[in-house]
């Protein structure tokens, strides 16, 4: 699990692995190559020398982001040495009015864990900056011109199967069926807002509304 994520989300995906019988290999690390980690089709290996095969792999962590295509005609100043576009506070490409990025692409000074959620907060203050330049008006720094806030609440949900997730939002941590139902609901209202769906739309400006006031009055995070 990445550093980002809680103990107890950590604690909760390994309980999970135990208890199917699946074998848990724990602190260890995946060899680095120098273009990728040493993972392919058929399994990975271990900076020890371990070989792990498996009939599906799936890699669920972060690797460069998919910038090259534009990052290979910006000046070098604009990219980092990982290869994200560098933003600053209204989320412009560096040394451009006119190019905004936003989600795993850009690196901005909050540092912010990768989330779903957080790149739709980016895509929220993007399209208000575009309209405020096409207005002339002042431009919206992020995350306060968007949440009203120092950073952003910290919104996520680990589907461990179909009766069982981890939730979590800053430090609040629920764990087992209703974390699954919560899941769900997250799922299906989505897929319904983005087909356009009345039901769909609503929930979701109502629950961009309350995530933004929970995470600065009730559920705060340490920056907050």
């Amino acid at each position: 699990m990445q550093p980002g994520v809680r103990r107890e989300h950590r604690w909760q995906v390994s309980r999970l692995i135990r208890e199917s019988l699946l074998p848990l290999v724990h602190r260890h690390t995946i060899c680095l190559f120098t273009t990728d980690l040493a993972i392919d089709s058929k399994g990975c290996t271990l900076r020890s020398g371990r070989r792990l095969s498996a009939d599906a792999v799936y890699r669920c962590m972060g690797f460069n982001p998919c910038a090259k295509w534009v990052a290979n005609s910006l000046p070098k100043e604009c990219v980092d040495s990982k290869g994200f576009l560098i933003v600053n506070d209204h989320l412009q490409l560096k040394g451009f009015a006119n190019i905004f990025a936003m989600g795993d692409v850009m690196t901005h000074a909050s540092n912010e864990i990768k989330l779903g959620h957080t790149a739709e907060v980016n895509a929220h203050l993007v399209v208000d900056n575009l309209q405020r330049l096409e207005l002339k008006r002042p431009l919206l720094s992020y995350p306060y011109g968007v949440v009203g806030a120092r950073c952003t609440p910290r919104v996520y949900c680990i589907s461990l199967g179909k009766y069982d997730a981890s939730l979590g939002f800053n430090w609040l941590i629920v764990n087992g069926p209703i974390a699954a139902i919560f899941k769900w609901l997250l799922e299906w209202t989505k897929v319904m807002a983005c087909r356009e769906a009345p039901i769909g739309v609503f929930f979701w400006a109502v629950a961009d509304k309350m995530s933004n006031f929970i995470g600065k009055y009730l559920i705060k995070t340490q920056d907050s």
